[in-house]
């Protein structure tokens, strides 16, 4: 009876990090690789930085139900960080999300993006793109895809927030 009183006791303890209110912006870095026509992965792939590796610096926001995800290019080599003004896109990205006790759904869908080495968007589609995510919590954060995002404090506006890129040049339904 006492071994469990104090295993509930632990288990109610350990589960009150995930009662916390996941509202927040996390950030955290993506690789930014390509996989050559040999299935070698290259994320030095710009020859003008030497020793950098590039990832998309991504902050995503969650609010009500809503995510918001903005990836902007990098490259780091050490403590040195390179912030793009072109390579690798900027890519924009919104939806909802579900919070399930330690899981998080993240339904994302492509939203604008800029300086991207692919077509992103285009008149041929109907819909943007559609990702679901799985992300597991951890303190103060979650991981995705193997990545740690970490909440930062306070909330601040992301690009993807915004509605002010919503025009026929990023995107255009064919049936309207």
């Amino acid at each position: 009876m006492i071994r469990a009183s104090i295993f509930l006791l632990i288990l109610m303890i350990s589960r009150i990090g995930f009662c916390q209110s996941v509202e927040g912006v996390y950030v955290g870095l993506q690789e930014l690789c390509f996989v050559d026509s040999s299935g070698n992965k290259d994320c030095e792939w710009d020859k003008s930085f030497p020793g950098y590796k590039w990832f998309h610096l991504t902050e995503i926001k969650l609010t009500n139900d809503s995510v918001y995800m903005d990836m902007s290019p990098v490259a780091i080599k050490g403590t040195d960080t390179l912030y793009s003004a072109s390579e690798g896109g900027f890519y924009y990205r919104r939806g909802e999300f579900i919070d399930n006790d330690s899981v998080l759904q993240l339904n994302t869908s492509a939203y604008w993006c800029d300086y991207c080495p692919t077509v992103f968007l285009s008149d041929t589609l109907e819909e943007p793109i559609k990702i679901k995510t799985t992300a597991y919590k951890v303190d103060n954060g979650f991981v995705f895809d193997g990545n740690l995002f970490k909440k930062k404090e306070g909330m601040k506006s992301l690009i993807s927030e915004s509605n002010d890129y919503l025009d026929d040049m990023f995107y255009s339904n064919p049936k309207e």
